[in-house]
């Protein structure tokens, strides 16, 4: 059964194949309010998509601090790897974990924000992407974002605002001086 963790739901209580699946069934338990889904320190290997975008219906991802919570997915190249979109006056946010490819030469973001229903009021912070085709993709209809502790590395392109988005809105990057290889 799922217990808690850190001030919220722990994810690893949730069934599901991998913690892929287990962040998913943690993000559908939540009342429409929103919730706050923790992942506890471990390296986790997945291939099950996590996608967080109910609209008004906003998470807060949690790891354990990006050195102890890893997400390495395992899954086909062609998939995002987290994919999250948020409409309304929510706020929302992902912070304290790595989230890790196996190989650039995946063709999908690592961490994808925006697109349909779109994505606003929300805080990515201490998150390192690293070993993917993008590190962070940021779609259609983002903004009011703020980028904190950011490090992306190994990765085909580290940071990128999608051609064609109307993004970009009060998007704040602080302390993303370690974007690059190495």
């Amino acid at each position: 059964p799922a217990g808690t963790l850190g001030g919220g739901t722990d994810a690893s209580g949730f069934p599901g194949s991998d913690m892929g699946a287990q962040i998913n069934a943690a993000y559908a338990a939540c009342p429409s309010t929103g919730c706050k889904i923790v992942v506890p320190p471990a390296n986790y290997s997945f291939s099950t998509q996590i996608v967080l975008n109910t609209s008004n219906k906003p998470p807060i991802l949690q790891g354990s601090g990006s050195n102890a919570t890893t997400l390495t997915w395992t899954g086909q190249s062609t998939s995002t790897i987290l994919r999250s979109g948020q409409q309304g006056d929510v706020s929302m946010g992902i912070r304290d974990l790595t989230i890790s490819g196996t190989s650039t030469t995946d063709i999908a973001p690592l961490l994808e924000l925006g697109g349909s229903p779109g994505f606003a009021y929300a805080t990515i912070e201490n998150v390192h992407t690293t070993k993917g085709r993008d590190g962070i993709y940021v779609g259609r209809n983002v903004y009011i974002i703020e980028f904190n502790h950011i490090l992306s590395d190994f990765n085909v392109r580290d940071f990128v605002i999608g051609s064609g988005s109307n993004s970009g809105k009060t998007l704040s990057v602080a302390g993303a001086s370690d974007f690059g290889d190495g």
